[in-house]
């Protein structure tokens, strides 16, 4: 009996490392992901963007919001500045990732 209540608890406790790992921050594609993602669902149509299906399962094309109404929606990373990610990061205070080159140098090296 006691073998059964063990070994669940032995499984569990191998799985804690990869739980505890911290997240690497968003690169800035993370970031412009998120913001077009909070773009498509906060609007209130069925037709946000161009690659949008509809209610009858067609591409919203030239009907989209993002056509008919451009610069009010976002929907593709290169509709977003390098200046709004930095705001993005800034309000949510979210961490930039750092390059190879940026990363603390320990002393002695």
């Amino acid at each position: 009996m006691k073998r059964l209540v063990i070994a669940p608890i032995f499984i569990l406790l191998l799985n804690v490392p990869f739980a505890c790992k911290a997240a690497k921050p968003l690169t800035d594609d993370g970031v412009r992901d998120l913001i077009i993602s909070g773009n498509i669902n906060a609007y209130e149509g069925e037709c946000p963007c161009p690659y949008s299906l509809d209610n009858h399962k067609l591409k919203c094309g030239d009907n989209s919001a993002y056509s008919v109404y451009p610069g009010q929606i976002k929907c593709y990373p290169g509709d977003i500045s390098k200046d709004e990610v930095k705001r993005y990061r800034q309000e949510n205070q979210m961490e930039a990732p750092k390059y190879p080159w940026e990363k603390d140098k320990k002393e002695g090296f």
